[in-house]
């Protein structure tokens, strides 16, 4: 195997060899003044990014070979151990066979959330010993035992009886349990929507955008036209122009809250920053409301209005099918940028959808011939790299909260999120209060914000629906 990776580890360093001859080739010419410099820097472009694939295939290769290496060289050194335990252990007579299980641990959940773990088998805990290890006490006693050099009778009674509660099967005392500062948990979805819409500061409960009323064609933003009158107009209104028709898109202002009691004990006993776990988590939890809001919010009463609220409305972002129900296709989604204006084609233009649906789908979407479409290159098998990161030049943004593909569902978005308004009235607080819930020993955490929002600029973004009518 390593005499044929070598080689074609040799191979594509070659083969990249030429492709930079190319490279310095195409250069020389644009340096001469050449007149196919656009042709040119195409090229170029083209031959740099199978250069990067090409190193990409070296590196995995060369990581295959190591990876290889060092598995000959532990199952050498595994073999040799084995050989050396057994050599010593020649005079009894005994040789190690292979290795059993002990016994195993189980971790359960109660009906009050609390963890209780159930152990079978030699040398593990039970769930009073594995209580009794963690208790504070235990600490002091364990503590003081050890630094009494193990003389039980320099311990006081209490201190013996707390030890006796954590003794093990062979009559020794079980070192306390450690517990870790940290918490395992998931962790949330990614928040990447947010940040590309336009946020706004306001200071009212409501806020209104004048705008003008012109939907004929993207070429003109108002019906203002000129007019060819001649050295003597036929009359005075001749170069009258059509009187722009302003209109108005209004924002509303909700206020979003959530709040956490905690126990003052729950506060001291915490192994541990509960408060800060919580202030995070309350943080967490904002930026993805802001995320879902701005794609699916319903836009009933104070809630923000999203984009897939009602495409293809008025003042709605235009649809465009996906030409197959239940599925997407390569040709729709490759014309579909064609779809939005090209005075909002930008640096923030972008795709929208989630990963797990249509992310997969457009990853395995291949040719007749059985090709994968999105691929880096002509050298690129569509294997090597994780596809698809961008669509026709722009970015991919992979929100979990649009929508799978279905009959009728619209799936992503793809155009300049600007033309979402996002109205920051007052930013997210968290305030811990200490007086409300006193007498029943317990605080309370409060989570607040204030916001809305709503697609001011429809035209900017063009949604697409997994539908063939």
């Amino acid at each position: 195997m390593s005499t044929t990776i070598d080689e074609r580890i040799v191979g594509l360093n070659a083969l990249h060899d030429s492709k930079q001859a190319e490279v310095d080739k195409l250069l020389a010419r644009l340096n001469t003044g050449s007149d196919t410099a656009a042709e040119d820097l195409a090229n170029i472009k083209k031959l740099q990014d199978e250069q990067v694939v090409i190193e990409t295939q070296v590196e995995e290769f060369k990581g295959i070979a190591n990876r290889n290496s060092a598995a000959a060289a532990f199952k050498s050194k595994a073999a040799g151990s084995a050989n050396a335990i057994n050599a010593e252990m020649k005079h009894s007579g005994a040789r190690i066979l292979g290795v059993t299980e002990g016994g195993e641990t189980v971790l359960d959940t109660d009906s009050k959330g609390k963890t209780i773990a159930y152990s079978s088998g030699e040398h593990l805990l039970s769930e009073k010993q594995m209580k009794a290890i963690s208790d504070d006490s235990y600490f002091k006693a364990f503590d003081a035992y050890v630094r009494r050099a193990g003389d039980l009778d320099r311990l006081d009674s209490m201190d013996r009886k707390t030890l006796a509660e954590g003794t093990d099967t062979a009559g020794g005392y079980l070192v306390p349990v450690q517990m870790l500062r940290e918490l395992i948990m998931k962790k949330p979805a990614p928040t990447r929507v947010s940040g590309r819409v336009r946020r706004i500061p306001v200071s009212s409960k409501e806020v209104v955008l004048p705008r003008v009323v012109y939907s004929t064609d993207n070429i003109y933003s108002t019906g203002v036209r000129v007019t060819l009158t001649g050295e003597q107009p036929a009359a005075a209104t001749t170069a009258r122009v059509t009187d722009p028709v302003f209109g108005q898109t209004r924002i509303t202002i909700g206020t979003w809250m959530m709040s956490m009691p905690l126990t003052n004990d729950l506060l001291d006993d915490a192994y541990f920053p509960l408060l800060g776990w919580a202030t995070e988590h309350f943080g967490d939890t904002d930026r993805l409301l802001e995320d879902n809001q701005i794609l699916n919010g319903t836009g009933i009463g104070t809630r923000p209005h999203g984009i897939f609220k009602n495409p293809g409305g008025t003042d709605e972002p235009a649809v465009t099918l996906s030409s197959t129900a239940n599925n997407i296709d390569a040709t729709q989604i490759r014309q579909l940028p064609y779809d939005v204006p090209e005075q909002y084609i930008n640096e923030n233009t972008a795709w929208v959808f989630n990963r797990g649906s249509v992310g997969k789908t457009l990853a395995g979407l291949a040719g007749v011939s059985g090709e994968f479409i999105f691929r880096m290159g002509d050298y690129d098998n569509g294997l090597g790299q994780r596809h698809p990161d961008s669509l026709a030049g722009d970015p991919i943004v992979y929100s979990a909260f649009c929508a799978d593909i279905a009959d009728g569902a619209f799936v992503g978005v793809y155009g300049d999120l600007r033309g979402y308004y996002l109205a920051n009235h007052t930013g997210f607080s968290v305030r811990v209060l200490t007086e409300i819930y006193a007498e029943t020993n317990q605080v309370v955490m409060l989570g607040r914000k204030r916001f809305g929002g709503v697609v001011a600029e429809p035209f900017r973004m063009r949604v697409l629906k997994s539908d063939n009518a």
